[in-house]
């Protein structure tokens, strides 16, 4: 049964993330500035119940992004996939990889910005869906409504979540109907969500010093535009980073789910 083991691709994508950090910072660049520029109009212009609108304004971020994520699991998956493209002085021979890369890269990014896109509605119908609870919750006397549709969402976010890293082996030419067959079995979920939380609960535990540091020049007065600043740049940061460790673990993953894949 398909299955993979989540200690090794975890200290496996650690280590990968922090060999490849010279190859990785320059790839970064042009993603991190875009997503700078888009979180920036975020807390500009969205308020935090707009999250169709968050996710058009965020809209060139997923693309940037998923273009960074694709060259990043085709270097993982394959051993020898590296950006930018060097010419090795055969022609034919570099006309079919640069067909392959521009193949695998586009399906990666497309289906990147595709899940992000269907996250954000999926978010947008849970929070549509279940009124505000900080108001007339009573513990003693739970709204059946809201209960039956907390259950709905929590069964479907664990049905589907397995299938939010398809961009990883699309990125490498694995067919779609292969990379479904792999991806059947249930506990894939469990084992998915566990090597999930161990690369982000770092991302999560360092955005909190953050955010707690923020609150407390926030009580000392008003927070500067440079402070400000300074903690979109960090947050953004910790994101990007967070997201190649995460994308490498899967990527790990899907390379032990498919043993003899190809590219």
């Amino acid at each position: 049964m398909a299955s993979f083991d989540i200690i090794t691709v975890i200290s496996l994508a650690y280590k990968k993330v922090w060999l490849e950090r010279r190859y990785l910072l320059p790839m970064m660049a042009i993603p991190f500035l875009v997503k700078l520029a888009c979180f920036a109009a975020l807390s500009t212009f969205v308020e935090d119940d707009g999250l169709w609108l968050a996710a058009l304004i965020l809209l060139p971020s997923f693309f940037v992004e998923g273009w960074l994520l694709s060259h990043w699991a085709r270097t993982v998956m394959t051993g020898t996939h590296r950006w930018p493209f060097r010419s090795t002085g055969n022609e034919m021979q570099d006309r079919a990889e640069m067909a392959s890369r521009s193949k695998g890269i586009m399906a990666g990014t497309v289906t990147y910005v595709l899940i992000n896109f269907l996250m954000a509605g999926y978010f947008a119908a849970m929070f549509s869906s279940v009124p505000d609870l900080t108001q007339g919750l009573d513990p003693q006397n739970p709204d059946p409504h809201i209960a039956m549709v907390g259950i709905i969402f929590m069964v479907s976010a664990l049905l589907l979540f397995r299938f939010v890293w398809v961009y990883i082996p699309l990125a490498v030419n694995l067919p779609l109907e292969k990379i479904l067959e792999k991806l059947k079995p249930m506990r894939l979920t469990f084992q998915m969500i566990g090597l999930w939380l161990v690369c982000v609960v770092p991302a999560i535990l360092a955005l909190q010093v953050l955010g707690e540091g923020l609150s407390v020049l926030s009580a000392d007065g008003d927070v500067t535009a440079v402070q400000k600043t300074g903690f979109m740049v960090a947050r953004i940061a910790i994101d990007m980073i967070k997201n190649l460790i995460c994308t490498a673990g899967m990527a790990y993953a899907f390379l032990a789910l498919f043993k003899n894949a190809q590219k």
